[in-house]
């Protein structure tokens, strides 16, 4: 290309003229293709002073045609296929942000318009600390659907200097930004009065979190820090009655730090304790059972849990996404992609209990049919496994139980297809004590003691466990008699003389 003129138009029957560039020759030829066979692009600049002075404004459409030079007397004259609106560029600002915020939770708006009232099509957040913002630590991606341009965060550490971004998106597709805005955060604390642990359970699909109850809190926000992050993320709101909870959304292969903070009518008593690190690592695969705690769609509570941990087969994944290869009239064949990408699998194992030196195996009825229970269960299903996954599923399909008649246990295998059915991404799964399914511990620490008035082994118990003590004695035959006491029933137990073994039997 020797030369150009660019005509632009109003969009009218007449087509009226409104602006020509006029044929402007280049000092030097443009070629359409470069030295090496790739493809080039020309670029003419045409400033939006010279447009307006001709009388182009915003709010109207436009067409134009393009007229291109070979030599002096053969040129191409091309037109566009449509037309092109002209607007006024959005403005986007960020509603002007406490400083310091003094609280660790907080809600940002911003607000948008545009000349000709364009609307938004959609809305993104990005929260950094400062300093590492090309790696926010939350970010919503495109929301669409919406004009109502909030973010409420909560998960702020006092003392850190942190950055807030908003991105919008016009409905005629011009993107404006309030780019990134500082903000200290700073909240008074009292000094944390007791102490928190994190640990992991064995067999069991979660970590254990433990803290010092205080007196004067009204209950507990517990958050969660993933090593390598620098925020805080919310799993729980409990009770000033609870001192413990279990998460069973913690990811194996990760490590995590936990934050307790007592919480009370100034919202946030004393600065959190503090768990030590620990990391989550499961050797078996596991389907989490749950029940919702709100109406947010993000936060359950875990009602049971199936280990696949005996005889387990090899879990393995298909994310169900068939690209297919098509030929055609070119020596290549065309690839047609699909937008499934959805994970599913199977899971198997035997369905009862071993114990602690493997020698002996049991299971029931009832273990197979709460299994096929998951495939009808309205609540939610969530899969881990060794690898880190912690996905939303659902059964996809019949519950397979077999048994093994070759072996004198008759151990029963279960089968279970499993297709994964939506993202995970801020949900939690705990578990915490008053809940209908929270475990209760088998071991109580007692002492026994001899009564000194009538000579009687006694045996005590905690203040804070709910049943009661029982003694031990010899009656006039010369056996050891458990006296019945609360809830335990009475039992007898004498030596055999000929064997040397002790037997009990248990009383009315």
């Amino acid at each position: 290309m020797t030369a150009y003129q660019i005509d632009f138009y109003q969009n009218d029957t007449a087509s009226t003229l409104v602006y020509s560039t006029g044929k402007t020759t280049l000092t030097a030829p443009f070629w359409g293709v470069n030295y090496a066979g790739e493809t080039q692009y020309y670029t003419a600049v045409i400033p939006a002073s010279v447009l307006t002075g001709a009388g182009m404004s915003n709010g109207n459409t436009y067409k134009f045609s393009i007229t291109q030079w070979w030599t002096a007397d053969d040129s191409v004259q091309q037109y566009t296929a449509s037309v092109f609106i002209t607007r006024a560029t959005p403005t986007l600002t960020m509603t002007a942000i406490e400083d310091p915020v003094e609280s660790k939770s907080y809600s940002f708006t911003a607000s948008f318009s545009q000349a000709q009232g364009d609307s938004v099509k959609w809305v993104r957040w990005q929260i950094s600390e400062k300093g590492a913002e090309a790696n926010p630590f939350y970010d919503t991606g495109p929301i669409y659907g919406t004009g109502e341009l909030q973010c409420d965060y909560d998960g702020f550490l006092t003392d850190t200097i942190y950055t807030i971004q908003c991105t919008v998106e016009s409905s005629n597709g011009v993107t404006v930004t309030t780019g990134w805005v500082d903000f200290p955060v700073s909240y008074a604390l009292g000094e944390a009065s007791g102490t928190a642990s994190a640990c992991m359970l064995v067999g069991i699909p979660c970590v254990w979190i433990q803290w010092d109850q205080m007196l004067v809190a009204d209950g507990y926000s517990v958050m969660r820090q993933t090593a390598g992050e620098s925020r805080l993320v919310k799993i729980a709101d409990v009770e000033s009655t609870s001192g413990q909870i279990r998460d069973y959304s913690a990811k194996s292969g990760e490590t995590y730090t936990y934050y307790i903070f007592p919480t009370g009518a100034l919202e946030y008593l004393t600065e959190p304790m503090v768990t030590n690190q620990v990391t989550a690592q499961y050797w078996f695969w596991s389907i989490v059972e749950a029940e919702p705690l709100d109406d947010t769609g993000k936060n359950y509570s875990a009602v049971n849990a199936y280990i696949f941990r005996y005889n387990a087969s090899d879990g393995g994944f298909s994310n169900n996404n068939s690209p297919q290869i098509t030929a055609n009239f070119t020596p290549y064949p065309t690839w047609q992609g699909t937008t499934t990408n959805y994970l599913s699998g199977s899971v198997s194992g035997y369905i009862g209990t071993v114990s602690q030196d493997r020698s002996i195996y049991s299971d029931t009825v009832e273990q197979s049919e709460a299994l096929y229970a998951l495939s009808t269960t309205k609540n939610a299903l969530f899969l881990t496994d060794p690898k880190g996954h912690f996905l939303r599923i659902r059964i996809s399909s019949a519950v397979s139980v077999s048994v093994d008649h070759k072996k004198k246990e008759m151990p029963q295998t279960a089968t279970l297809s499993w297709v994964e059915t939506g993202n995970t991404e801020g949900i939690h799964v705990i578990m915490y004590p008053g809940g209908d399914y929270y475990p209760v511990d088998r071991v109580i620490q007692s002492s026994i003691s001899i009564d000194p008035e009538t000579g009687k082994l006694v045996w005590t118990v905690p203040d804070n466990y709910s049943g009661t003590g029982s003694a031990l004695s010899l009656n006039g035959n010369g056996q050891l008699v458990q006296a019945k006491a609360g809830s335990f029933n009475a039992a007898t137990m004498a030596m055999d003389q000929t064997t040397g073994v002790v037997t009990a039997s248990v009383g009315e």
